[in-house]
């Protein structure tokens, strides 16, 4: 079964932080890992992800207001990108769209999308 091109240990350098398992018995591929990270106080970031299924659930919120929310079911990929200094985590909704996650210096989203020739 085909699961997400990033690893356990690539999320673990980008988050910074250990994730809250839905099963801790279970082997990461086959669980659900939730992230979650504060900017400074006022924007917070939770990501979940179940690799073997592709499901992705993200949430940013600013000082507790919800600002943006995505849950995603069978991306096609998630991936750890490094361009010199800044890393991002890409998921790659389908074909056309693309959602990348900054977390350094501050918490960003980019969501790019491609039209077909």
């Amino acid at each position: 079964m085909p699961i997400v091109t990033v690893t356990e240990l690539e999320l673990l350098e980008f988050f910074g932080v250990l994730p809250k398992l839905r099963d801790p018995d279970d082997p990461w591929p086959y669980n659900d890992a939730l992230y979650e990270v504060q900017n400074g106080g006022n924007l917070s970031l939770s990501f979940a992800l179940a690799p073997s299924y592709k499901d992705v659930r993200l949430m940013l919120s600013c000082r507790g207001t919800k600002v943006y929310e995505l849950n995603a079911t069978a991306v096609q990929d998630v991936k750890h990108r490094r361009e010199g200094e800044r890393e991002s985590l890409e998921i790659k909704i389908n074909e056309q769209d693309s959602l990348f996650l900054f977390l350094a210096p501050n918490i960003e989203l980019l969501h790019q999308t491609q039209q077909r020739a």
